[in-house]
This record gives C-alpha cells, sequence and structure tokens, in this order.
C-alpha cells in the first residue's frame, strides 16, 4: 500500500512541475510578441529622428510649394488642410530644394500645408 502511495505522488509531482512549465512557456510567448511587436515600431521609427521638412509657398493659388529636407529622402507628400496636393517618388538629397507646383483649382490660401517625407520604408512626417 505505501508504494501505490509514493507512486500517485510522484506522478502528483510531475504534473505540477509540467503544468508550472506549460504556464512559463505560455507566458514567455506573450510577453516576447508584445516586445517584438514594441521593437519593430521603434525601429521604424527611429529613422524619422532628426528629420524635417522646411516648406514655403510662393503662391496659395497655382503656385508652388518648395520642400527642403533635412536628410535624403525617396519621396514626398504635400498637404493642404489635410488633403493630400502632390506626391513625388524622386530622390531628394538633403539640404537641398524640391518645387512642386499646386494645380489652380487647389486653392490652398489660409490652409495649414504641411508634408512627410520618406525615409526607407518609412513616411515621417516634416
Amino acid at each position: 500500500m505505501k508504494s501505490k502511495k509514493a507512486q500517485s505522488e510522484l506522478i502528483t509531482t510531475v504534473l505540477i512541475i509540467l503544468l508550472v512549465l506549460a504556464a512559463i512557456v505560455i507566458v514567455w510567448q506573450v510577453v516576447m510578441g508584445v516586445l517584438n511587436k514594441g521593437k519593430s515600431s521603434v525601429e521604424s521609427q527611429s529613422e524619422c529622428l532628426g528629420f524635417s521638412i522646411a516648406v514655403t509657398v510662393t503662391n496659395a493659388t497655382g503656385g508652388n510649394v518648395s520642400i527642403v529636407p533635412s536628410k535624403d529622402i525617396s519621396g514626398a507628400r504635400v498637404y493642404a488642410g489635410g488633403v493630400i496636393l502632390n506626391e513625388t517618388n524622386v530622390t531628394i538629397a538633403a539640404m537641398s530644394s524640391y518645387v512642386t507646383s499646386v494645380n489652380p483649382q487647389q486653392n490652398i490660401s489660409g490652409k495649414e500645408v504641411t508634408t512627410v517625407g520618406k525615409l526607407g520604408n518609412t513616411w515621417c512626417t516634416g
């Protein structure tokens, strides 16, 4: 009778150890998933650190918008009042001026003109 009780305690101990190991694996997977998601987000946004674009509007109706990025970019978007006016996929060197024209039907007078630049695969606000 004594050996059956010892066997039962051993099986119980092994099952508890297996349950604890399973719980550790589950918690580890959840934690690593959250950390990897945060890591990829930080990596993609780190390209945008120190990035800015100077914007100059020469004429609000049918004129030009000049942008000067602080880093080399592979594309740019120009917005006025939250509406995209122009998108280009040309490479623009850091500190060089790129001029894009505004369609005369897109009157941007009194609207905030903003830009974003593409660094690698990330669009960064200017």
